[in-house]
C-alpha cells in the first residue's frame, strides 16, 4: 500500500473542482479523474510514500495542523506532467505560508515513512490539484479548453491536512488546520 499526505479545500472551493472534473469527464472520452474515478477529494499532496507508521504519523500530521493556520489559496494557472499519458493539473500560487508547512512536514516523513517519492520533496515539490490522469495527447487541448471556460483565478482557503492509503484511496485521518 502507498499513503499521502494532503490538503484539502474549504467546501465551496471543493464543490467548484468536483464540478469542473465532473464536465472535463461528461466531455472527454474516457477521462479519468480524480474524484469521480479516483475517488478521491480535490487536494494538494505534501508527500507520498510507500509505507509509514500510520499512528505515528498520525500523530505529527495533528500537531501540524495544530501549529499551521488555514490559508488562501489562489489557482492562477493550468498545467500538465509531460508522461506518455500526461497528468492534467491546476497549479496555485505557490505562498510562503504552503512552503512553510511542507518544510515542517518533511522535517519528520524521512524518519516516519519508508520510501518517500522523492519528486515531493523540498526543492523538487510542484505543487499541484491533479484534474485528471491518463490524458491522451489528442484529448489535451479540450480538456485545455474547458479548464478555461473557468473564470481565473480561482480562489478559495486550504482548511484541512490528511493521510490517506491508496489505492484505491481510503482516508485514514484529518485533521482542520487552526
Amino acid at each position: 500500500m502507498a499513503y499521502s499526505i494532503e490538503l484539502f479545500f474549504n467546501p465551496s472551493l471543493e464543490s467548484r473542482l468536483r464540478r469542473m472534473c465532473n464536465v472535463i469527464r461528461a466531455e472527454i472520452d474516457g477521462a479519468v479523474t480524480v474524484i469521480e474515478d479516483i475517488k478521491s477529494r480535490p487536494h494538494l499532496s505534501l508527500a507520498v510514500m510507500e509505507g509509514c507508521n500510520v499512528v505515528e504519523l498520525s500523530e505529527k500530521v495533528r500537531q501540524l495542523a495544530d501549529r499551521h493556520n488555514a490559508m488562501p489559496v489562489t489557482f492562477s494557472s493550468v498545467g500538465m506532467f509531460p508522461k506518455a499519458e500526461p497528468v492534467f493539473f491546476l497549479a496555485p500560487v505557490v505562498s510562503p505560508d504552503l512552503l512553510t508547512l511542507h518544510a515542517d512536514l518533511w522535517a519528520h516523513v524521512p524518519r516516519l515513512t519508508r520510501n518517500p517519492w522523492q519528486e515531493y520533496a523540498p526543492g523538487r515539490f510542484v505543487p499541484h490539484c491533479t484534474l485528471m490522469t491518463s490524458v491522451r495527447h489528442e484529448q489535451i487541448g479540450r480538456a485545455s479548453a474547458l479548464v478555461m471556460e473557468n473564470t481565473f483565478p480561482i480562489t478559495g482557503e486550504i482548511v484541512e491536512i490528511g493521510i490517506n492509503e491508496f489505492a484505491p484511496v481510503k482516508p485514514l485521518m484529518t485533521a482542520m488546520l487552526l
